[in-house]
C-alpha cells in the first residue's frame, strides 16, 4: 500500500474513532467523505490492476457523492445571508457541471479537464467562503474547539496545490519529461498526505463539541 493510502486509512480510522466528538455537528459527515475517499481510490487502484484502465466511471460516481456531502458541510457552517447566497450559486453550478461529469466519461470527452477545474475552483471557493466566514465572526476562533477548522483547511490545502497539478496530468503537456511528471506526481502524493495529516489532528487534538461554531 502507497504511503498517502496509509495516511488516508489512519485518516478514515481517527476520524470514526472520535466521531462522538462532533456527532451534533455538521462534521458528523466527515468519517462518511473520508471512507468513501479511501474506497473510491483503493477500487480505482485494483480496476486498474486487474481489469482496465477505464476507471473513471468509479471517481465520477465517488466525485457526485463527495460534491453533495462537501457542499452542504460547509454551507451548514455559514451564517452570513450573502455567503450563503454565494455558496447557493457555487453549489448548483456545482452540481449542474457534475450531473454532466457523472455522464460523461473522460474517454468520450475532450472537455473533462473544463469540468474537472471548474469543480476543483468551486471546492476551493466553497473552502474560502468558509474561512472568511471563520475570521470575520464575533465570536474569537478556538483552535481546541475547531475540528472543522482542520478538516475544510486540510482541503483547501489540497485543493490549492492540485489545481494546477491537474492541469498538466490532464492536458497530458508532453513537454515535460517523463522525470518532472514522476515529480508532480510525488507533489500530489506529499499533499494527500499533508492534507490527511491536518484531518488526523484536527480530530486527535480538538475537544468534543457539542453545536455548530
Amino acid at each position: 500500500m502507497a504511503v498517502y493510502m496509509v495516511f488516508s486509512l489512519t485518516a478514515c480510522i481517527t476520524a470514526s474513532i472520535t466521531r462522538k466528538k462532533f456527532k451534533n455537528t455538521p462534521l458528523i459527515l466527515a468519517p462518511a467523505i473520508l471512507w468513501m475517499g479511501f474506497t473510491a481510490e483503493s477500487t480505482g487502484i485494483l480496476h486498474n490492476q486487474l481489469i482496465s484502465y477505464h476507471s473513471g466511471w468509479i471517481f465520477n460516481i465517488y466525485g457526485f457523492f463527495f460534491t453533495l456531502l462537501f457542499c452542504w458541510l460547509i454551507y451548514k457552517y455559514l451564517k452570513s445571508e450573502r455567503r450563503k447566497r454565494t455558496a447557493r450559486f457555487i453549489i448548483a453550478i456545482t452540481l449542474t457541471v457534475y450531473a454532466i461529469r457523472f455522464f460523461t466519461l473522460e474517454s468520450f470527452s475532450d472537455r473533462m479537464i473544463y469540468i474537472q477545474m471548474l469543480e476543483l475552483i468551486a471546492y476551493v471557493s466553497l473552502s474560502l467562503l468558509y474561512m472568511i466566514e471563520l475570521f470575520k465572526s464575533d465570536q474569537p476562533l478556538v483552535f481546541k474547539d475547531s475540528p472543522h477548522f482542520f478538516f475544510i483547511l486540510g482541503y483547501l490545502f489540497f485543493y490549492i496545490v492540485y489545481t494546477p497539478l491537474n492541469v498538466v496530468f490532464d492536458l497530458k503537456l508532453h513537454v515535460f519529461s517523463g522525470e518532472f511528471y514522476i515529480t508532480l506526481k510525488g507533489f500530489q502524493a506529499y499533499a494527500l498526505m499533508l492534507m490527511n495529516a491536518f484531518f488526523i489532528f484536527g480530530f486527535i487534538w480538538t475537544r468534543p463539541v457539542t453545536q455548530t461554531r
